[in-house]
């Protein structure tokens, strides 16, 4: 009796193997490929898997890889700054009558 591997529960249920989703999904991503250049590519893996299948995965898991991205680049419950600068006050230099009235005197 061959023995279950355990999953992530995310690719449960899921007729491919959670490699060939991820495959296709970080391709789709990171090089701008389209549903039918995958097709083709798994096609010469010797995979056979539909275009539509494919969209329906890069909606599916592009928002869960991008929400486990970034708890894993910050760490769970950490908080980040953003240091901005901060302009010192001045005190101007008190103007002439002539200045702020609007009058000149010349």
């Amino acid at each position: 009796m061959t023995k279950r591997q355990d999953r992530d529960a995310i690719y449960v249920k899921r007729q491919f193997g959670t490699e060939i989703i991820v495959l296709c999904v970080r391709w789709y991503i990171t090089y701008r490929l389209s549903y039918r250049d995958l097709v083709a590519m798994m096609a010469e893996r010797g995979v056979i898997v539909s275009h539509t299948t494919i969209m329906r995965w890069v909606i599916r898991y592009v928002p869960e890889f991008d929400k486990r991205w970034v708890e894993s680049a910050l760490g769970k419950g950490s908080t980040f700054f953003v240091s901005l600068p901060v302009k010192a006050e001045t005190k101007q230099a008190p103007c002439s009558p002539a200045v702020r009235t609007g009058e000149n005197k010349s």
